[in-house]
């Protein structure tokens, strides 16, 4: 649209300036005493012409801002698109670091359950501190790039860190002073109130109670974000 427009501006100066010199030719060929009528003749064509350039050159102006306008909202709109997709991408990946996070906290009363050892319940202790520190990075980073709804998802990151931090402190505060291997290490590791908790998976517990709705409502909370948008952004 743009290039058919600058070549019509092009072609309608070209036209008036071709008639202008045709006039100026039939002018200076005609007698000295027609010369009078032939000004204002020439004036009237002149003119007419130059209105139909003003004309021509406003309507092409018109149509020029509209088209450079109408291109600018198409660019908007592509950038819009790609941003949304974008963090649409961000939140599955919210997700994805959501779900690895409780498969540590599941994984590791198992593991130490089946070892029975101090050395075992360190590993997964450091383990699940890993998982709370992403825990942390992943709520900043939602209220950073997801502002509207990051926020309200962050108050359900923020449980799952409490529930963790409870078993961190727990893990710090005993871990050195418990013995390394047999049944007086399982002894002591299985009167730990944290620790017993994920190893019960009692209901009453804080793990069933807090950390696992909490888990739940975040993963449904960006789930329902990216089905709620188009096709074109998921």
């Amino acid at each position: 649209m743009g290039l058919r427009l600058r070549l019509y501006a092009v072609l309608a100066t070209v036209v008036v300036t071709v008639a202008a010199t045709f006039g100026w030719i039939v002018y200076r060929g005609l007698d000295a005493t027609k010369h009078q009528d032939a000004h204002f003749e020439i004036f009237k064509i002149l003119a007419q012409l130059v209105v139909v350039g003003v004309i021509g050159g406003f309507v092409t102006w018109v149509f020029s801002e509209s088209s450079k306008q109408s291109d600018r909202d198409s660019q908007e709109r592509d950038r819009d698109r790609a941003k949304k997709k974008e963090l649409n991408e961000f939140r599955r990946a919210a997700i994805q670091r959501l779900v690895a996070t409780t498969n540590v906290v599941r994984r590791a009363p198992l593991l130490i359950e089946s070892h029975r050892s101090r050395k075992t319940y360190g590993e997964q202790a450091r383990a699940i501190l890993d998982a709370r520190l992403d825990l942390s990075l992943l709520r900043h980073e939602l209220a950073s790039v997801d502002k509207e709804h990051g926020v309200p998802i962050g108050i359900e990151l923020r449980k799952m860190e409490e529930f963790l931090d409870s078993f961190i402190d727990e893990w710090k505060e005993v871990y050195l002073s418990l013995p390394d291997t047999g049944e007086a290490a399982w002894s002591t590791l299985q009167r730990l109130p944290r620790l017993h908790d994920l190893l019960e998976a009692d209901r009453a517990g804080s793990f069933q109670s807090q950390f696992l709705p909490a888990h739940q409502e975040a993963v449904n909370a960006i789930r329902g974000l990216i089905l709620g948008a188009p096709e074109e952004q998921r």
